[in-house]
């Protein structure tokens, strides 16, 4: 997903079988869930979860955080762009469902 935003509803976990949004900051798998991930033309990028749970993998840095329902991580490319460099907003922010 380069721009825009996706909204998907997996029934259920299935090892041998992968979901996963790739984004150009990170890529968000889910885990049996409802979420959404979207990407702004600002290189922002935000994933959150109705329900379920979601894995997000940051590209550069290798970290990896797990998301449960009603949480969501923002991330944003800073400009001028520097190598192994993301800039977190916000992490875990609870929302209302």
């Amino acid at each position: 997903l380069r721009q825009g935003r996706v909204v998907a509803r997996i029934r259920e976990h299935r090892p041998a079988l992968r979901f996963i949004v790739r984004t150009p900051l990170a890529e968000v798998e889910a885990h049996g869930t409802i979420f959404s991930v979207q990407v702004d033309g600002d290189g922002r990028e935000l994933a959150r979860v109705i329900e379920g749970v979601v894995e997000v993998r940051v590209n550069e840095s290798g970290a990896v955080y797990e998301l449960q329902a009603g949480q969501e991580l923002a991330l944003k490319e800073p400009l001028p762009r520097q190598a192994g460099q993301v800039c977190w907003e916000s992490i875990f922010s609870s929302f209302s469902r």
